[in-house]
């Protein structure tokens, strides 16, 4: 972890939501929800744009894997359907 203007800097969300200084509740509530919440839409939003850019990055190779998956649905509705 680093540390930069006094927060903590995480390496991943699980961390995050790990770090002891949240102070939770025996039932998982914080006494810090909205800066929570502040940093899992940070988490949010950044995994939306990498999601995004990986995408247009490998278009051919999602394209690729979708057919595959509809093929296999294809073949699982048939076999379903003549049982």
């Amino acid at each position: 972890m680093r540390r930069g203007q006094g927060l903590e800097r995480y390496a991943t969300p699980d961390r995050a939501f790990r770090d002891t200084a949240w102070k939770r509740d025996g039932g998982g509530g914080t006494s810090h929800a909205r800066r929570e919440l502040n940093t899992a839409g940070v988490w949010w939003s950044v995994l939306s744009v990498e999601r995004r850019a990986d995408l247009a990055r490998h278009r051919s190779a999602y394209a690729s894997a979708w057919r595959g998956q509809e093929t296999v649905r294809d073949t699982m509705r048939e076999a379903l359907a003549t049982t």
